[in-house]
Formats: structure tokens, C-alpha cells, sequence
């Protein structure tokens, strides 16, 4: 296999692992048609050796890295959004209730 294919595959692997690191989701998801390509090369040319066989696996573990990182992102993005359902029911809520309350005043 071309070595310049693995290694491409290596540094798109750890972009996309510092990306979510970092918290830059919009970097990560840039980056994901280039993993997915140099990936599929891995792939299509398979491994000859032993030296391709740890590049791969250190691309692999960046990979597995990734998916820790953005499930735990994911865990935080889906705790706001419950946050925020709870913020919108109140405020509906709270709607409903003011303009009776205002007209209530008004009236009186």
C-alpha cells in the first residue's frame, strides 16, 4: 500500500479527534468526506506488513478516540436540548396565563 494513503489517513484521523477535542464540531463534520475517503483506501488497498499494520491501528485508535469525544458531546448537546423543552413549556405556559392576567387588571 501507498505509505502516503496511511498516513493521510493518520492525520485526518487525529484532525478529527483534536476537532471534537476542541469542541469544533463544525471542523469535525468538514473533515468526515476526507476520513471517509482515506478509510475506504485503507480499505480497497488492504495492509502488506507489519509497519502498515500499526499505522492502521493508531488510525483506528484516533478513531475510537473520536466516538468517546463526540458521544460525550452528544450527551451534552442532548442535556440542553431537555433544558430547553423544560424552558418552552414554561414559557408557554406562562403565556397562556398573562394575557388573562393582564385583561383580569384591565377589567377591574
Amino acid at each position: 500500500m501507498d505509505r502516503a494513503i496511511l498516513l493521510r489517513a493518520l492525520d485526518v484521523s487525529h484532525a478529527q479527534r483534536e476537532a471534537l477535542a476542541r469542541g469544533d464540531v463544525e471542523a469535525y463534520l468538514a473533515g468526515m468526506e476526507l476520513q471517509q475517503q482515506t478509510c475506504a483506501a485503507i480499505v480497497e488497498a488492504g495492509i502488506s506488513d507489519a509497519e502498515e499494520a500499526m499505522i492502521v491501528d493508531d488510525v483506528v485508535e484516533a478513531i475510537r478516540e473520536s466516538q468517546v469525544l463526540l458521544d460525550s458531546l452528544m450527551g451534552n448537546v442532548n442535556q440542553k436540548l431537555g433544558q430547553l423543552r423544560v424552558s418552552k413549556t414554561a414559557a408557554s405556559a406562562y403565556l397562556t396565563v398573562v394575557p388573562r392576567t393582564a385583561r383580569q387588571t384591565h377589567d377591574a
